[in-house]
């Protein structure tokens, strides 16, 4: 008897279980090369927070460096005022994307 066989023999002659089992493993090599060329990069840090109405000259904005996740009310339970800021809050970042990344899919 033969220790090894072919994918062709698997495949015409083999159960349904050796089937199963030579499509989940051809799968999973798929995804795991496809995988590779992901590039993950968060973006959760140098974020900038304005807390406030938006002023009519936006330069005047005195923003504060922040990082993601972020309250922006975290402090109001802490001071001696009752309830807690509900007015308008702005957050801004600027994302570079690199020229090789053109036609490319990102998400």
């Amino acid at each position: 008897m033969k220790a090894r066989k072919n994918i062709k023999e698997i495949l015409k002659h083999g159960n349904g279980m050796n089937r199963i089992w030579f499509v989940l493993v051809m799968l999973l090599v798929q995804s795991f090369v496809s995988a590779q060329n992901r590039i993950v990069q968060s973006i959760n840090s140098n974020w900038q927070f304005y807390r406030g109405d938006k002023p009519a000259d936006v330069s005047t904005m005195k923003w504060e460096n922040i990082s993601l996740p972020h309250s922006f009310n975290a402090h109001d339970v802490c001071d001696d005022e009752p309830g807690y800021y509900r007015g308008a809050t702005w957050y801004r970042k600027t994302i570079y994307v690199p020229a090789s990344w053109k036609n490319k899919d990102v998400y």
